[in-house]
């Protein structure tokens, strides 16, 4: 095959994938109605326990998947800055376990605060290596 017959199928695949191509419109998504029922920015001084609750300690076989820290609420560990929720692992041994860290939950709090949870959407900034095992945004029913 000569230049001249490649460049002419080349213009011929070309011409065809663009006028044979359409929208589809099943890929358009409906408007989204979505209301705020809950969220917390961090704005204050502490963490606000009408919404959050700790984990503290080892729990049991270090919470079911055999984890080397122990949970605090040291300010070490947790803190709130600027509107931000700071929550840092320390490798310093602390309760028995080589590691520190914080974890909160809102388990049994959250629907008090609300009627209708639909969809939970959380914001993250995290390192690299952790993004990729957390499902950030996930539906929630």
């Amino acid at each position: 095959m000569n230049n001249r017959n490649i460049v002419l199928a080349s213009f011929v695949c070309v011409i065809t994938f663009c006028l044979g191509c359409e929208a589809d419109n099943f890929q358009k998504l409906d408007e989204r109605k979505w209301t705020l029922t809950w969220s917390d920015e961090f704005s204050g001084s502490e963490l606000d326990l009408t919404k959050w609750k700790y984990d503290l300690g080892q729990g049991q076989n270090g919470w079911g998947n055999g984890e080397y820290q122990t949970y605090t609420k040291r300010p070490e560990n947790i803190k709130l800055d600027t509107g931000n929720l700071v929550i840092t692992a320390l490798n310093v041994p602390f309760g028995g376990a080589n590691f520190s860290s914080a974890r909160i939950k809102t388990q049994g709090l959250l629907h008090k605060n609300m009627v209708d949870l639909k969809r939970v959407s959380r914001h993250l900034m995290v390192p690299w290596y952790l993004a990729s095992i957390l499902d950030v945004g996930r539906k929630y029913k």
